[in-house]
């Protein structure tokens, strides 16, 4: 004998009924967060996301000073609005961040009757007027909003931004490679001064972000741990696209404090900012450094390493700069811990300056010269104002040294450790300036004829 009971099958039929309710609605995800920026402002973004590829996907900025609420609020009204404009409009489902979002459609009925003023009536609400636009919104829809949290302390990713950037990465590498397959007809190689992949990676990665060396967010203080900054710059002279990276350590000891490297070829920001990062944990292993922190503003470095070096996409294709990814582990392997934080680059701030300016170039130059056993160089430039700035520098050095590094009004001069260093190395190497013509084919033909060279070993 079989025994059915009636309450059993009741709510079950009730959760098939629910369940074949919600495929008839039009699901979208949305997701709010605000973060504070490095000038001290807060800032709130939202995300919304109506399924793969889909053109109505988005991240936006909201006013500075709006909250995190102010922003999941405001992804779930752009939801509805979106979904009226469609003819009919359908039902919608609304998966929201909001923790209170489940009884939203209910409050805000009550909210309406008191005008969106507190219980006492003294005060309005916070964001009434979002919430007002919202309640006039909902009018007549069919619509459900459930509560689904974007991400957990397993998964501090935010998984609606995720999916967000995949469909903006996708397109920007489609744009990417039909550009790319236009300038390398003809060419076995390509250049590039732009990196368009960090921009959209700075939507994910927030300022301060510390990262372990397996990936992970770092957990443990870095205070005492030594730290370098690395940082790229990447320039087109007419059609020669050049780069350049340097370290700096701010113990001023490690690596001698700075040093500056040509990128290798091909020439793009992104590897630029990889082998940077490399030459920093190389220094970092030749001083037989424990713990270091690698300060880097390539978003687009922080984002790969996240995901051990592969996207999240269906085909999970890796990033670019396979080899640098594989060199970098190899070193990290040999240091004790590592931690790479992501900061946005000032070129205005103190750091900044230290690392660019005529004084640095200078040093650079003349150190390559010296290890390379030369005591007479040639120094080529295309801009007649920059010889004539170096030799201006160059005829003051002496005036400089005699009055003790100050200038005419007894005051110290400015980066007076960086010039006393270049005046020291200016005793060593004969300078000699030439303007040169604006760089051609030919000029490039033989610049490739060049080989490469290689420091001798320090035994």
């Amino acid at each position: 004998m079989l025994l059915f009971n009636p309450v059993s099958i009741k709510a079950n039929l009730a959760k098939f009924q629910t369940l074949n309710d919600c495929r008839k609605f039009v699901r979208v995800e949305t997701t709010g967060y605000s973060f504070t920026d490095p000038n001290g402002k807060r800032v709130a973004k939202y995300g919304i996301y109506w399924g793969k590829d889909d053109p109505r996907n988005g991240i936006r900025t909201l006013p500075d000073g709006s909250s995190n609420i102010a922003a999941m609020l405001t992804a779930i009204l752009e939801a509805v609005n979106v979904a009226r404009e469609e003819d009919p409009t359908p039902s919608l489902l609304i998966y929201s961040d909001l923790t209170s979002c489940e009884t939203l459609l209910r409050d805000l009925s009550g909210w309406a009757k008191r005008d969106f003023y507190s219980r006492n009536h003294s005060t309005k609400l916070k964001n009434a007027e979002i919430l007002h636009e919202l309640f006039v919104a909902v009018q007549g829809l069919h619509l459900k909003i459930k509560h689904r949290a974007t991400n957990t302390p397993e998964e501090p990713i935010n998984r609606v931004t995720s999916a967000i950037l995949e469909t903006a990465n996708k397109k920007i590498k489609e744009k990417t490679e039909n550009q790319l397959d236009k300038e390398t007809e003809g060419k076995n190689k390509y250049c590039r001064t732009d990196n368009p992949m960090d921009s959209v990676a700075k939507i994910e990665v927030k300022v301060g972000t510390t990262l372990d060396k397996s990936g992970n967010l770092a957990k443990e203080e870095s205070q005492n741990w030594q730290k370098v900054y690395v940082a790229m710059r990447c320039r087109n002279n007419e059609g020669f696209v050049s780069a350049g990276f340097c370290t700096h350590w701010l113990d001023g000891s490690t690596a001698r404090g700075k040093s500056f490297r040509y990128a290798p070829f091909p020439v793009t920001p992104f590897r630029a900012e990889l082998a940077a990062i490399e030459e920093a944990l190389k220094e970092a292993v030749d001083a037989e450094l424990e713990n270091v922190t690698v300060i880097t503003s390539s978003a687009h470095f922080m984002s790969g390493w996240r995901r051990r070096w592969i996207r999240t996409s269906e085909d999970h294709a890796p990033f670019t700069g396979r080899v640098f990814y594989e060199r970098i582990c190899d070193l990290c392997s040999r240091l004790k811990q590592v931690h790479f934080r992501y900061e946005e680059e000032d070129s205005e701030s103190e750091l900044g300056k230290d690392c660019c300016g005529t004084p640095a170039v200078l040093i650079r130059i003349l150190e390559e010269a010296i290890d390379r056993n030369e005591d007479a160089i040639i120094i080529r430039a295309d801009s007649e104002k920059l010889i004539k700035s170096f030799e201006a520098h160059l005829e003051v050095f002496t005036v400089w040294r005699r009055n003790g590094w100050r200038n005419s009004q007894h005051k110290r001069i400015g980066k007076s450790a960086e010039w006393e260093k270049a005046w020291k190395l200016k005793q060593k190497v004969h300078v000699t300036w030439e303007i040169m013509d604006t760089i051609d084919d030919n000029d490039r033909q033989q610049n490739e004829k060049i080989p490469v060279y290689e420091k001798r070993k320090v035994l």
